[in-house]
């Protein structure tokens, strides 16, 4: 179905009574966006953001004219946040975006490519990945962070146990794998990312080695000799005692998703058994923690 985007500015303090009166209007979802010149990042996506002013996106179902969704809104509301309204034409977005996915080499020896394109080396170690719905292309420096490292990791890999705490589309699992890992457990909250995780290990052959859980059907037994989580910093924190609790003596954790700034709230909340170190790239960061064998 098509869909109708109405668009606009709103101060910072006014935020939360906007997006009421979008919802209360018909809006089927709200997204935000910084609306000033001053780039800033927000941690958490369910907190009201830090920017003074934010642009404010509303999507109504396109059956609705623009000038019903005037009415709805009212006039005079319109007119004082300066609103603007467009028609979406009916697309397919999640494929339209995947048209700008290409090959890209992450490190020495891997290659992430998309399902649909032929490996740009056939010789190199090649990660064939649809993301479909879930997060994990190698494109956000978050995940191509956590690749990197597991590519000069390599000769720890083999043979290795690994965990990934939020696999996504499994991006992180299925390149330890190639890269050398024996055995990777993966877990993710969501039902629809552990599908993609099933079906791009099917595409690269490692379903035998690859074995995917919800969170809370994931075996106490397991434990990695190397275990990554790329999930926001606020999470890492809330799952510090879980994450560790995966993490074998003598292991290494590897954790990203986190913004610069972020990093020692982090590292405050695991045991103080690791030695941790820090990389940044583009302003993101990687923790990793080398822990203590007894």
């Amino acid at each position: 179905m098509p869909w109708l985007n109405v668009r606009l500015l709103a101060e910072r303090d006014e935020l939360e009574s906007v997006e009421a009166t979008l919802q209360e209007a018909g809006s089927v979802a709200v997204t935000w966006e910084n609306g000033g010149e001053k780039p800033s990042y927000v941690s958490d996506p369910e907190t009201v953001p830090s920017w003074d002013r934010v642009m404010v996106t509303g999507l109504f179902p396109g059956e609705l004219s623009v000038e019903e969704v005037r009415v709805r809104l009212g006039s005079a509301w319109c007119q004082a946040h300066s609103t603007r309204m467009e028609a979406l034409e009916e697309r397919d977005w999640e494929r339209e975006w995947l048209e700008h996915f290409h090959p890209i080499q992450i490190g020495k020896h891997l290659w992430v490519v998309p399902s649909w394109c032929p490996p740009p080396d056939p010789e190199a170690i090649n990660l064939m990945i649809d993301p479909g719905l879930a997060f994990g292309t190698g494109t956000h420096q978050s995940t191509a962070l956590c690749l990197k490292r597991l590519d000069q990791l390599s000769a720890d890999l083999a043979g290795a146990a690994v965990v990934d705490i939020g696999c996504g589309s499994g991006i992180l699992a299925l390149g330890a794998l190639l890269l050398g890992a024996d055995t990777v457990w993966g877990s993710d909250i969501d039902h629809r990312a552990l599908t993609t995780a099933r079906e791009n290990a099917k595409r690269n052959g490692l379903t035998q080695r690859l074995h995917l859980f919800l969170p809370d059907e994931l075996p106490m037994a397991v434990v990695g000799d190397i275990v990554v989580a790329n999930i926001l910093a606020s999470t890492l924190v809330s799952l510090a005692v879980e994450i560790d609790s995966r993490v074998k003596p003598g292991g290494k954790l590897l954790l990203s998703g986190i913004l610069a700034g972020q990093e020692s709230e982090v590292i405050d909340a695991f045991s103080e058994c690791y030695q941790f170190t820090v990389q940044e790239e583009e302003g993101w960061i990687l923790v990793e923690g080398d822990k203590e064998a007894p």
